[in-house]
């Protein structure tokens, strides 16, 4: 959990036991969440207690914090009446009960139902400005699993805001024009928060696909799945989408049916129209995959650049990084047709112009 919102939450419990919570309360919290020291405590947060000294913090201001958590976790069911908090306990104690009800939902079933039959299966991940991520099970759809995107209404960030429904865009879009990517189930607001669900992929990433062959995989097999990546990307440029972020562990094969599937549109953005930098550096990615250009000015070919390391990668189990921009590298560890080989090398040109501009540019002339 974050800090702020283990703050919120504490302050709720607090409030509901008749007590309330100070600015110094806070940042004591704030501190001890840290694992700060009491005099470290003083020294960060000076303005709150700049007349205090340590021994006072820590005697009276700390114990009666202290008291007083105790007393409305235990009056909330948090802990048992047998337990005290502290400044050492503190954060576990919230996260514990976070991962146990689901952050902070009330544990009734009726709580574990999300909008119109989205049952909660499992917490998968929280980021900043309190967006936090499920995996669910669809009631109303053959018990399809989803993943559901939550987002606090409230949240500070329209930044954050504006890229979930940027994606929720995408998302539909895609849906009318491709099986390959995942199927967009719902996007709406309720009960202070925002929801994008949309299908949750079970298969196995391509990368451990790759992994599990050591050798490399033939042309002929290298040729088949570049084929299938690019009509893929095909059909997603068709709808003005560049993804961006392309790499082997976000290229999924399906159980179901074994098609491979292309995953994470969270920094996916619609070309031309979409001039937002929409760009969050806390979303975890691939960098060595990615173009020279994918932040700033991303097209088409930077989609086809990645699949050109792919490509790669798959031949001669090279990663990015051992051969980086030198092209010439990798053409010593695999013996390849010359015309397959060249059209690799136009796909990971640094200067974009000089790539193949589309997928059905490669493709037809494979």
């Amino acid at each position: 959990m974050l800090i702020d919102r283990a703050i919120e939450f504490t302050e709720q419990l607090v409030i509901s036991n008749e007590h309330i919570l100070s600015d110094r309360d806070k940042n004591l919290l704030r501190g001890s969440w840290k694992n700060l020291t009491y005099e470290a405590i003083k020294e960060q947060y000076q303005d709150s207690f700049d007349n205090c000294t340590v021994a006072f913090i820590k005697k009276v201001l700390g114990y009666k914090l202290w008291q007083k958590i105790t007393s409305a976790f235990i009056a909330g069911s948090i802990i048992s009446p047998e337990d005290k908090v502290h400044k050492l306990n503190f954060k576990s104690i919230v996260n514990r009960y976070e991962q146990q009800h689901e952050l902070g939902l009330r544990h009734s079933s009726q709580s574990l139902i999300i909008g119109d039959g989205y049952q909660i299966l499992s917490l998968i991940n929280q980021t900043e400005y309190l967006k936090t991520t499920y995996l669910v099970q669809h009631l109303n759809y053959f018990n399809r699993e989803c993943i559901v995107e939550q987002l606090k209404a409230s949240s500070d960030s329209s930044f954050s805001l504006q890229a979930l429904k940027r994606r929720a865009n995408i998302l539909r879009d895609l849906g009318e024009e491709t099986v390959c990517t995942p199927k967009l189930f719902a996007w709406f607001a309720r009960e202070g928060y925002w929801h994008l669900i949309y299908e949750s992929i079970a298969g196995t990433s391509l990368q451990e696909e790759l992994n599990a062959n050591t050798s490399g995989i033939t042309e002929i097999e290298a040729k088949a799945l570049l084929k299938e990546i690019l009509e893929i990307l095909a059909a997603i440029h068709q709808c003005n989408i560049v993804h961006r972020h392309v790499s082997p562990n976000n290229l999924i094969r399906r159980d179901r049916d074994r098609k491979l599937i292309l995953v994470d549109f969270e920094i996916a953005k619609y070309i031309d129209t979409d001039n937002s930098f929409f760009f969050s550096f806390q979303h975890q990615l691939n960098i060595s995959y990615t173009a020279p250009e994918f932040i700033v000015d991303p097209i088409f070919a930077t989609d086809l650049y990645s699949v050109g390391k792919i490509i790669i990668f798959a031949l001669t189990k090279l990663t990015p990084n051992e051969y980086r921009h030198n092209t010439l590298n990798w053409h010593n560890h695999i013996n390849i047709n010359a015309k397959f080989r060249n059209i690799i090398d136009k796909m990971i040109l640094t200067k974009c112009d000089q790539r193949y501009q589309s997928a059905i540019e490669i493709l037809n002339t494979l």
